[in-house]
């Protein structure tokens, strides 16, 4: 990253362009410079700038912020906002995703100015903040009104592809839980996706859910890894096993190496076109979103009809994990419903406050238990090529009784939450 210090300069109405022997020969360029901000034009809002060049001697990612002439610089690189750039302008996001908001294309006829010697000075950047001036008074007026169902969603959705955003270094640098909420964030907006999908284009929404499906798996790996092992190494202390048992550096060892192969093969994915494309994807729908009719409804109304359908389908899976209460898949296809739910409560929290962070929560209640189960389910799996090793036979066993009692729990999560009002 390089900065750069910037004076710009207007011409009064009427005022014609001074002599300036200084220059030197000119040249004609077309540029396209792509503005970046949040839905609701935050950056602009708080004098920052964002910005992405194309042609000229000056390609690349640009960053300007507010009391001052110095300018921070990126590589063009991926048609996303770099992570060191972003890190600069963190506060007036509050965590929002960066979309293109508007795309400028001009023909600039650009001399450079000649020192004393004859040699070039560097050109500086323009800035050409009253670009976005419409589009936030359009915003304004929007937010003004009354609050719409597509907005509510649209708004959570952006939060999520934030998340994706902030935490894409820290995933590749596997910090610590970068990589599993990289993966709530996808889950969340998967999810939202398909509960409120009658408020947007089908075709899109399905195209935004099967490239949000195909990173969470990449996601998952490392992640269900990790998960498993804190699962397991938390189980021995709960049946005694001393932290100098074998058993427990080899479960570690299995499950740090499974964690590290996967991490490995997320990187590389994270490095193809088709990741650049889930991003550029993203980030174009959330700022062009293809709306229905249903989405400028009332929020409260409509948003309280699609959440009920939810809940209506886990309620149905419900019913069938109940007819085969020890098949243990009815009781992850359950598990998938109530996460619905809850995901769908969370997004409305700004049309209905307290009320769906209290429904959100009963349905976490229901997630965590039934999540239990299937990490015992999982565990068993696993480890079953172990069995006949006391320690691991009783790690095992363990998992049984746990899975059990796990059972019993978001079955009555699950009866209570479908009970509550939102």
């Amino acid at each position: 990253m390089t900065a750069e210090v910037e004076r710009a300069f207007e011409l009064a109405p009427g005022q014609d362009l001074p002599a300036l022997p200084g220059l030197g020969d000119s040249r004609e360029l077309a540029l396209e410079a792509t503005y970046y901000d949040t839905r609701h034009f935050a950056l602009t809002r708080a004098r920052h700038v964002l910005l992405r060049c194309v042609g000229g001697d000056d390609e690349g990612w640009h960053v300007k912020l507010p009391g001052g002439d110095v300018e921070h610089h990126a590589p063009l690189g991926a048609p996303r906002p770099p992570a060191e750039l972003r890190a600069l302008i963190e506060g007036p996001l509050a965590g929002q995703a960066l979309l293109p908001m508007t795309r400028l294309r001009t023909v600039r006829r650009q001399a450079e100015p000649r020192g004393p010697g004859g040699g070039p000075w560097a050109p500086t950047q323009a800035t050409i903040g009253r670009a976005l001036g419409a589009a936030i008074e359009a915003d304004d007026r929007r937010s003004a009104g009354p609050l719409l169902a597509a907005d509510v969603v649209l708004d959570y959705l952006s939060v999520q592809l934030g998340t994706l955003q902030a935490l894409e270094a820290g995933v590749l640098a596997d910090q610590p839980d970068a990589v599993h909420r990289s993966w709530v964030a996808t889950r969340r907006m998967r999810s939202a996706l398909a509960t409120f999908e009658p408020l947007f284009d089908r075709s899109a929404v399905r195209r935004l859910r099967a490239e949000l499906a195909w990173h969470a798996v990449e996601l998952g790996a490392p992640r269900d890894a990790e998960v498993l092992r804190d699962h397991l190494l938390s189980a021995l202390d709960s049946i005694g096993v001393a932290e100098s048992a074998p058993q427990r550096g080899e479960i570690a060892a299995r499950l740090n190496g499974a964690h590290r192969a996967a991490h490995a093969e997320l990187a590389e994915t994270m490095a193809t076109q088709r990741y650049d494309g889930l991003h550029e994807l993203l980030a174009g729908w959330l700022a062009d979103p293809g709306l229905t009719a249903a989405a400028g409804a009332p929020a409260v109304p409509l948003l309280h009809g699609l959440l009920d359908r939810a809940r209506g389908r886990a309620a149905e899976r419900y019913g069938r994990a109940l007819a085969d209460p020890w098949n243990m898949t009815g009781w992850h296809e359950a598990r998938k419903a109530a996460k619905a739910v809850r995901y769908g409560a969370e997004a409305v929290v700004a049309a209905f406050g307290d009320r769906a962070g209290a429904h959100a929560a009963a349905w976490e209640a229901v997630t965590d238990a039934l999540g239990e189960v299937q990490d015992s389910v999982v565990a068993r799996e696993a480890f079953a090529d172990r069995a006949g090793d006391p320690v691991v036979d009783a790690l095992l066993a363990f998992q049984v009784g746990r899975g059990k009692a796990e059972l019993a729990r978001g079955r009555a999560a699950l009866e209570s939450a479908l009970v509550a009002s939102l």
